[in-house]
């Protein structure tokens, strides 16, 4: 009778490890589909976010590269002053898979003008962030919240407070749609 309750009992503990790993596989693939329902287009650039010289530019997917990174969704947007002159490049990376959140940030952050990296002081952004100096004329934020990178090139300084504090908003938004 022992041997037989020893049995019993593995099969039961064997009958429960496999819906574990049901339940497990379930909850994965639920937390997938969220990430694959995040609308990124409607977290870009709002009508309070900018003042009223600057205007929401086209806004376009980036097509994957599986060669550098595996990103699960990306879009860009440009930010432009009512004439139509380019002020800002926002792109934003959406990641299933940290390793490759942390690879695309590296890459995005690592960037180095002629004179070496010149940093930008910004704060309050992100749950890591790198900002610095292009060149003369070029600024870029990169930073992570959550399963995202956001990088964001200002192309004119003169908007320069205007865009950091849309960096700011756009933070606050992806860290209410993609942090658990």
């Amino acid at each position: 009778m022992g041997l037989q309750s020893s049995s019993h009992m593995r099969i039961q503990t064997l009958h429960w490890y496999r819906w574990g790993i049901v339940f497990l596989l379930l909850l994965a693939s639920s937390c997938g589909q969220k990430l694959s329902n995040i609308d990124l287009e409607s977290l870009l650039v709002q009508s309070s976010d900018l003042s009223d010289s600057l205007t929401e530019g086209r806004v376009e997917a980036i097509e994957p590269r599986p060669e550098v990174f595996r990103h699960d969704q990306a879009i860009e947007q440009e930010i432009q002053t009512r004439a139509g002159n380019l002020v800002a490049i926002v792109r934003v990376y959406l990641f299933r898979s940290e390793a490759d959140r942390d690879k695309a940030y590296n890459l995005f952050s690592l960037a180095e003008s002629q004179e070496g990296v010149v940093p930008y002081s910004v704060s309050s952004i992100g749950d890591r962030i790198s900002a610095r100096y292009i060149n003369e004329e070029e600024f870029e934020l990169v930073f992570i919240r959550c399963q995202t990178v956001a990088v964001i090139t200002v192309k004119d300084f003169a908007f320069e407070d205007q865009i950091v504090h849309y960096a700011r908003q756009l933070d606050q938004r992806l860290a209410s749609a993609v942090c658990p």
